[in-house]
């Protein structure tokens, strides 16, 4: 079965928040996780996030959480354990 695009925006706009948001929602969980768990710089997280701009990234986890990338990670919020190098890589799908 296949369903179009159009249908799928169409059922998402009705239920809840847009695609749009919904990917904008999973990249900042993957920035905030590497925040709070490795010490990649900024450009890294935001590659491993699925971004292209390092800066955009940054705004958009600022606005988001209320603090920047740098203050995340010694807030109460980013204290949790360090992840291992191989933990760092996502699929896409």
């Amino acid at each position: 079965m296949s369903v179009s695009v159009r249908t799928v925006h169409a059922v998402v706009a009705e239920t809840g928040p847009g695609p749009a948001t919904v990917m904008r929602s999973a990249q900042i969980e993957r920035v905030e996780r590497l925040l709070a768990e490795s010490r990649l710089a900024i450009g890294d997280i935001a590659d491993a996030a699925g971004s292209s701009d390092a800066t955009t990234t940054a705004r958009a986890f600022a606005r988001s959480c209320d603090m920047t990338p740098a203050e995340y990670p010694r807030s109460s919020r980013g204290a949790l354990p360090h992840l291992r190098p191989e933990q760092l890589v996502w699929s896409h799908t």
